[in-house]
Order: structure tokens, then sequence, then C-alpha cells
């Protein structure tokens, strides 16, 4: 398996719209060693979310979810007691998570 960040996010969110371009350098730094950015939001799927995520073209230059049915806020956000976003999770390529926080953190 592969190591995956995945970065919870929404388009409303100030600090995470910050994080996208930081998040973009990441995921092409290391994608050829099989490294991968999930960005995940809990909005419906609309026409304005496809368009907003078109709108950051190279700022955010990696896989885009929607958690239409809470799976990543009950499975993830929930048991590592994430109270907000933006909240990334680093999982290894054993399905480990190896961090839980604001994306900025070191």
């Amino acid at each position: 398996g592969a190591v995956v960040c995945v970065e919870c996010w929404a388009t409303w969110c100030g600090p995470c719209r910050q994080m996208f371009p930081h998040m973009s350098e990441l995921a092409r730094k290391y994608r050829a060693r099989g490294f991968k950015v999930i960005g995940v939001t809990q909005e419906p799927m609309s026409a304005n979310l496809k368009q907003f995520v078109a709108s950051q073209g190279n700022n955010m230059d990696y896989s885009v979810a929607v958690d239409g049915d809470g799976d990543v806020q009950e499975k993830l956000m929930m048991p590592a007691g994430a109270r907000g976003i933006p909240h990334a999770f680093l999982i290894d390529s054993q399905g480990i998570i190896r961090f839980s926080g604001h994306p900025a953190e070191p």
C-alpha cells in the first residue's frame, strides 16, 4: 500500500484554503514514490463544489473526495478527537495512522 495523507477541509474554511498549495507541493514532491494526498470534504457534491475545486487549479493538485456518508468523520475525525478543520491524517503503507493534527504542524 501507499503512504496517504487524508486532509479534511471545506470551501468556507479560510485556514483550509491556505493549506491547499502546501498539500499540492507535498503531493507533487513525493508522487513518484507512491505518496498520495486526498482532500476530503463533507460538503454535498454540487456544481458549486466542482467549480470551486476546478478554480483552485494547481493549488489543489491532488485527489478530492466527498464524504457524503460521514465515514471519515466517524472513523477518523471522532476517534482522533479532531474538533475542527483543517485536519490531516498521515497513514502509512500498513494502514497505521502516524500523524493526526493540523496540516501545518511539523
